[in-house]
C-alpha cells in the first residue's frame, strides 16, 4: 500500500454538487451555481474567474461576476448576456 499517496488522495478538495446539477438543462434566466465541496474551502482561494462555462446557448456569453465561501458551498453570481 502507498501509504503516502493514498493520504495525500484522501485531503484532496473534490466537488461533491452543484445546484443546479452538472449537466442539467436551466430553464430560465441562471443567477446563481452553489458548488459544494467535500470540506471546507478557504474564501481567499476561490475567485468568480473560477468558474468556467463549457457550454452556453448560441449567441449567449455566460461569467461568474461573484463568489461568496460559506464552509464546504461556494456560491458563484451568474452574469448571462
Amino acid at each position: 500500500v502507498q501509504a503516502p499517496a493514498a493520504f495525500n488522495a484522501i485531503d484532496r478538495l473534490r466537488v461533491n454538487a452543484t445546484t443546479p446539477a452538472s449537466g442539467s438543462t436551466v430553464g430560465g434566466l441562471l443567477q446563481t451555481l452553489s458548488v459544494t465541496f467535500n470540506k471546507n474551502v478557504n474564501p481567499a482561494t476561490v475567485q468568480a474567474s473560477d468558474l468556467v462555462f463549457t457550454q452556453v446557448p448560441a449567441g449567449m456569453t455566460a461569467r461568474a461576476t461573484d463568489v461568496t465561501v460559506a464552509g464546504r458551498v461556494a456560491t458563484f453570481a451568474i452574469e448571462l448576456t
